[in-house]
Formats: structure tokens, sequence, C-alpha cells
């Protein structure tokens, strides 16, 4: 039987990204034998509680890095990378790599400086480490740097130099003493517990290969239960020390790479025989950023069917995490309330209510409490951490949605502060709602104007396009019947059929 293997490094943070892979096994396994590649163990019954996919039919592979994926891949007839700048290789009979949004291109001068520091360490041997993959960004508010569960760090230098690597668990939410396990391709080196803010240091010699890799592995949580930002994905421990020889490595800029996919790692691709983007925003900046075609595959999103019996009431939904621009693609929460304070001064929204729904780590409380303060007196209300059957319940009563993310940002510099796609737009058309939109990036793909919702450029036109629905129900109506069928287009029995075309293609 075909053999297919997907793989995603962030199976356990249920995101769209995570819909979208495993919305592609579970379609697979109807048919093929199908592998989940990640990390960590799938928590199926979880999956189908969160996202409402059926993995059950799947079988599970733990890997731990990329290069890891890359070995594991060739025993499959195909493999299926949908992770977020993954940088896998693919070694099976055929690949197919999904992009979510490109990595933006590294400055040619620094790549430049970066390359002659790597001639530099292998001509020379001179003392040397480079942060791989598996490292958070670097952070202000965090001594050392983050890994995301499973850290590759590489090491230059002369055979027998000494090594300390010393790492830290901080802010650690539900295990005391997470257990951490540094290897390198010989064996493991240091596997020892460490208790709540403690640190332990692993001490090894360098072997003289150039480079020594270095895994470093631990336990990881969702990045709201430690107080940082949604779009870590998954943090693990930290390194917060690192000494080669008698030298001190810096854990910030000099030899530390950090960026990732620049051009000059771009080669991997060359391993795949198909590109797929999640919409046909993301397909234009992988062909300007990578210089590589692609085509759109939309993911699969699931229906929400109101229960029997609920009726649309003069409310106005919009669903998303709780950040400002600093943090990504803000959903753009305050601005959302200074159009409806337009629309309720003008006094025509009469006695409907915004329901602001989304998560909110400890980080960006402050935004939050910005957004309440600035809904103070309106007809707004503001849930934070809100659970599911909340969110089930308002999709089923809400008549409008709203999606503001991008507005205000410039999409030629910051592309990647809009939405690529929009799966919460769908799940509010499928229930009914009319969403009022942006006209940019993956939900203006989405919802045709005029037809199935509305595109708005400035917050004035968000509070008079609304006002115009508010005021004709026979026209809202009509394009909430006209959401509804336009939502089946991206459900799993249109995205089933487009799925197998595109693999049968692959594998014939």
């Amino acid at each position: 039987m075909t053999r297919i293997a997907v793989y995603d490094r962030y199976w356990s943070t249920y995101g769209g990204g995570e819909q979208f892979a495993g919305g592609i096994a579970s379609v697979l396994s109807e048919r093929y034998d199908v592998d989940l590649l990640g990390p960590q163990p799938v928590d199926v019954a979880r999956q189908r509680e969160r996202l409402g996919l059926e993995l059950d039919r799947c079988g599970m592979r733990l890997i731990d890095t990329e290069r890891d994926v890359t070995r594991a891949s060739a025993d499959y007839d195909l493999l299926i990378n949908t992770t977020f700048l993954s940088n896998a290789a693919c070694h099976a009979r055929r690949g197919l790599y999904v992009v979510h949004f490109p990595g933006a291109l590294a400055n040619p001068k620094t790549l430049r400086l970066d390359a002659t520091r790597r001639r530099l360490t292998q001509t020379r041997k001179v003392n040397g480490a480079v942060f791989r993959e598996g490292f958070l960004p670097e952070r202000a508010d965090m001594v050392g740097r983050l890994t995301d569960g499973v850290g590759l760090l590489e090491l230059c230098g002369p055979a027998g130099t000494p090594v300390e690597l010393t790492v830290r668990a901080d802010r650690w939410p539900d295990c005391a003493r997470p257990r951490v396990q540094v290897r390198t391709p010989a064996g493991v080196i240091f596997d020892e517990e460490i208790a709540l803010g403690a640190s332990a240091t692993a001490r090894f010699d360098l072997d003289g290969s150039l480079p020594m890799v270095i895994w470093i592995s631990s336990p990881s949580h969702p990045p709201e239960s430690m107080g940082l930002p949604w779009h870590l994905r998954r943090v693990g421990v930290a390194v917060t020390g690192l000494r080669l020889g008698s030298e001190r490595a810096a854990l910030t800029g000099g030899r530390i790479a950090t960026r990732l996919l620049p051009p000059d790692r771009l080669g991997f691709l060359e391993t795949y025989q198909k590109l797929v983007s999640n919409a046909v925003f993301t397909q234009g900046w992988v062909d300007r950023l990578w210089q590589q075609k692609s085509d759109v595959l939309y993911p699969p999103v699931r229906r929400f069917v109101p229960a029997a019996g609920v009726e649309k009431e003069p409310i106005i939904l919009s669903l998303g995490r709780f950040f400002g621009s600093e943090g990504g693609h803000s959903k753009k929460q305050l601005e959302m309330v200074e159009a409806f304070r337009q629309l309720q001064q003008s006094g025509r929204s009469q006695e409907w209510t915004l329901h602001l729904v989304g998560g909110c780590s400890p980080e960006y409380r402050e935004y939050a409490m910005a957004v309440k303060r600035a809904a103070v007196g309106l007809n707004v209300k503001v849930h934070l951490n809100a659970p599911g059957s909340l969110v089930q319940d308002l999709l089923g009563r809400a008549s409008i949605y709203w999606h503001a993310t991008g507005y205000g940002e410039d999409v030629t510099t910051h592309p990647d502060r809009f939405e690529h796609f929009g799966i919460s737009v769908v799940e509010a058309m499928s229930a009914g709602a009319v969403p009022v939109v942006l006209n940019q990036a993956g939900p203006a793909e989405i919802v045709r104007a005029g037809i199935d919702g509305e595109h708005f450029v400035d917050l004035a036109g968000l509070a008079t396009l609304t006002a115009n629905l508010i005021a004709n129900p026979a026209r809202r109506q009509t394009m909430s019947a006209a959401a509804t069928h336009r939502a089946e287009y991206f459900g799993f029995d249109a995205f089933a059929p487009r799925l197998f075309e595109l693999v049968e293609g692959l594998l014939a």
C-alpha cells in the first residue's frame, strides 16, 4: 500500500496550520497508509475536540529535527511537509511542500558576512557556534535562547576543546522538573531533570567534526501558558550559557545565525516535486520572496451549523487573539471598537452589540485592557480566553462578522501582518454570518463583495457597510444564504477531491 508521511512540528498547538495538516492526513488516510510525523505524540482525541479532525486511521512516528524528517522520508512514497518555514529536504519518492507564508529574504550584506564567518570557522578551526534550528527569536525579556522543544546547535573547533552548555527551565506551567537531554550523533551526553527556575550544565569535548551537531531536547508547552506571545508556537528550555574552551560564545549576534530560510538555504525546495500555497495572496509572495512557483490549495474548514431553533440576533462577531502589531498579524480589535463607535453614534446600530472573542496571553494583557477601556459606554462585549461553547453559541447567533487584520498596515513592507487565508471567516460564513472584511489578502479572496459579504477600505467604510446591512434585513438574509453556500467551497467535501487529484498526479 502507498505510504504517505505528513510532517507538522506543531501538532499540539491546534492552530490553523494544524487544521490544514490534519485535514490533509484525515482525507488521505481514507485511501492510503498515512503516518503523522512530529516531535511529540499527537493527541487524537483532542484533535477531534479542538479541530474536528478524525486521525484515528493514522499512524505516528516521532522525529526530533529537520534532518530526522529528511532521513525518515526515505521510507515513504510521498512526504507532505506542512510545517511553517521548515527546511527539511525530501528523500521520499515524491514530495509536496505546503507554504503558509514564505519567510522574508535576509539582507545580502549580512549573508556575505555570515558566509565569511563560516569559511573562517572551517578553515582556521576558530571556535564558533551556530543556533541552526529549533530556537525561537531573541527576546529582550528572556535570558538566553529559548528552544521550541528540540534545538539543533552546531559547534566548531579543534578536537578536545572543552564545552560547557548551560540550560535553564523558566516559566514552566505544569511540569516542576522538566527532563532535558543533550545528545550528539554518538549518543546521549546529558540527561537530567531540572527544577523550575534552576540551571544545569552539560560538559563534554568537541570531537573535531566540522561542525559537531548537538541536539537539546525537552518537553515544550504552548506559549500562552508561559506568558509568551502565541506566534512562538511551542516553548521549551532556554540555553543561557555556552563556553568553548576559554571563550564564552555570545548568545546573540556574532557567530550566532538566527534567520529562517535565507536565499542560500532554499536549495531543499528542489527536492520537492510540488509546492502549494494556502491562498493566492501567499502564492504571490512565494513567487516574490522565494522566486518559486506554487499551486493554490485552500485549507479545509469545518462547517458550523447552528443548533436547532437558534435564530440570528443583532450581533456582530469577531474572533481572534488579542495582541498589537508588534506580536504579528494583529486582529485590530482597537480599530474595530472605533468603527463600532462610529456606527453607534450614527444612530443606525439600534440594539446591535459587538462581541470580540479571543485568547490573550499575559504579555498582551495591556492591549486587551486598552480594548476594554476603549469600549466603555459602547454596546461592546470583550470575551478573553472564552470557552469553545461560547464561541459556538455566538457563531450560531451572530448576523454579521467583522475581520480587520491588516488594517492600517503596508502590504508591500509587512505582508506578514495580513491574514494569509482566514479560517475564522469561512467558519462564520458557514454559520450564516455575513462577513465584512478588509479588501486585502486572504479574506478578500474568500468573500465576494456584494454577493456573500462586503469589503471595506477604512473604518468609516466598515461602519457604513455594516449600517446598510442592518437597515436592510432582506438583503442581509439573502447574503447570509450566499455566505453559507460560499463556505462549502472551502469545506472538507470540496477539499477532498482537490487533494486526491493533486496527490494522485504526484504519485502517478
